[in-house]
């Protein structure tokens, strides 16, 4: 993620450039240091732009090289987490209030401490979602610590931030802020990695290499019903050879069989 910004030179002549604030890689500069910095802050202040009365207290904002990408909401654990939603991140997100502390907000989390919550500014409460698993091996689970592992690891948010945001204008009204939900974010990871392994299987085994065709053998009785075997006559096989020819994208030679050529 990268930024266009401008700076005097050692000569003092005013330069553009484009600064990268993110590096959704999540590596380390030459020095060894890592190149995102990710600050968790309790009890954040937040003075009002219009009206300066209007102060507010986020109970965490979580930054990532300054910018507050999460914002979390909490409730006691013996109350609804709605309640953290309409009373609380519905008035922060006021203009007259400090709807500017989201100008880079990736989303939002409301929980109590058991159920946990996540949505985008723009989300009604019926479109707050659930993070229930990581990985399709997970056992489901609404718990908040789901949530909260599941999506602010440090490599998975830069994800979520990077790939998995949108802003759709396709209906009437404002754009809306779109977050993916947690089986769409497995179901492209899977499908993705998926697409990566047949590359590699293509790079292992070159055309040269890959199977042009098989041949399937079936005892007579299991593979023809009672009217081919009157076709196939007393004198066929006890067992039956079927070829079965390779996908064409998977090669381009031709092979010759038994009954006639075959394409891979």
């Amino acid at each position: 993620m990268a930024c266009r910004c401008a700076y005097r030179d050692a000569q003092g002549a005013l330069r553009e450039t484009r600064a990268r604030v993110l590096d959704f890689q999540n590596g380390q500069g030459a020095d060894g240091k890592p190149n995102n910095r990710f600050v968790a802050v309790r009890e954040l202040k937040i003075t009002g732009l219009r009206s300066p009365s209007y102060n507010r207290r986020a109970d965490i904002a979580c930054f990532v090289n300054g910018l507050p990408l999460v914002f979390i909401e909490l409730k006691a654990v013996y109350k609804n987490i709605r309640a953290g939603f309409d009373g609380n991140l519905r008035d922060y997100l006021d203009e007259h209030v400090i709807a500017h502390a989201f100008d880079h907000n990736a989303f939002l989390i409301v929980s109590n401490g058991h159920r946990a919550r996540y949505g985008s500014i723009t989300s009604q409460w019926e479109h707050l979602a659930e993070w229930k698993r990581t990985d399709e091996t997970d056992r489901g689970s609404v718990k908040a610590q789901a949530l909260l592992d599941g999506m602010l690891a440090h490599d998975r948010l830069l994800d979520l931030v990077e790939n998995f945001i949108l802003f759709d204008a396709s209906k009437p009204g404002a754009t809306r802020k779109v977050v993916a939900r947690n089986h769409q974010f497995m179901g492209v990871k899977n499908a993705v990695a998926s697409v990566w392994r047949q590359e590699e299987l293509k790079r292992e085994f070159p055309p040269e290499r890959r199977l042009a065709y098989r041949v399937v053998e079936l005892p007579r009785e299991e593979a023809t019903d009672a009217d081919q075997a009157v076709l196939l006559g007393p004198q066929a096989p006890a067992t039956l050879q079927l070829v079965e020819s390779a996908h064409p994208d998977l090669g381009n030679r031709r092979t010759k069989t038994g009954g006639g050529e075959e394409g891979l």
